[in-house]
């Protein structure tokens, strides 16, 4: 995502939670996500597309497959179940930025204990909400 920020002549739309979508994972999904880079890469890359979006061209194509759905529900714009709560939140030469209520889950981590791996750093069950602030989300929040 870096990158891709800093190359003016690459486009991406962000899809950013806010911080309260990063203060409601547990202290166990937390550890589970510093101790499992591939994982982590993965969520953080399910919150980008590799073109520019405007908030009025967002459709299901844009997703291409990836597991996203979006729909209108409620007078809201969804993303599976999190709601853009500020479309075209920032808009740079090479980018958009939405803002979500909710960390986006890619599908292969739905409903699965990837913590479960003998490293140590087991949890009961990944990604339940329950307040808590740290360090450690500050720097996952970042990386986004």
């Amino acid at each position: 995502l870096a990158d891709a920020v800093n190359d003016g002549s690459s486009t991406f739309t962000l899809f950013a939670p806010t911080n309260d979508a990063f203060t409601a994972l547990s202290q166990a999904d937390v550890t589970c996500l510093i101790a499992n880079e591939e994982v982590l890469t993965d969520i953080l890359a399910y919150h980008v597309l590799n073109f520019a979006e405007p908030s009025f061209l967002l459709s299901q194509a844009s997703f291409g497959g990836n597991g996203i759905t979006l729909s209108s529900r409620n007078g809201g714009t969804f993303l599976n179940d999190a709601q853009i709560v500020s479309a075209d939140t920032y808009i740079t030469g090479n980018g958009i930025v939405h803002t979500i209520d909710e960390i986006l889950i890619p599908p292969q981590y739905v409903g699965v204990d990837f913590c479960d791996s003998g490293n140590g750093n087991d949890c009961d069950s990944c990604f339940e909400s329950i307040d808590f602030t740290t360090g450690e989300l500050n720097a996952i929040r970042d990386a986004l």
